[in-house]
């Protein structure tokens, strides 16, 4: 591993932060920009602030480090979700219709402050 799950979590809602939120998708479909400066879903900003895209460089699969760091995030958060899969969870929670991008960087900021305590 090479970042901790709590770097990665704050990088990710810095993130979130400059690029906007999105979801329904890793990362908004829009030409205009390049994919790591697109607004992105909470996984998304994960995987840019581990693989450095927004989507999964193998295709189904995340890294070591993006896979923790969503294991810390899903522990933290509450889905709708009930399966172990951190990914399926983060999914669920970040696309609620009334999910902020502010509670997405609240709840990452929190998660890698109680991973690092």
């Amino acid at each position: 591993m090479n970042k901790s799950p709590a770097a990665v979590l704050t990088d990710a809602a810095e993130i979130l932060r400059r690029n906007g939120h999105n979801k329904g998708t890793y990362f908004e479909l829009r030409a205009d920009l390049p994919a790591i400066e697109r607004p992105v879903c909470a996984l998304g900003a994960i995987l840019i602030a581990t693989e450095g895209a927004p989507y999964p460089t193998n295709p189904g699969m995340f890294s070591e480090d993006a896979f923790e760091a969503a294991k810390v995030l899903a522990r933290s958060i509450h889905s709708t979700v009930v399966d172990d899969d951190p990914v399926e969870r983060i999914a669920d929670w970040n696309d609620a219709e009334d999910r902020t991008p502010g509670e997405v960087m609240q709840a990452m900021t929190r998660a890698a402050e109680e991973w690092a305590a």
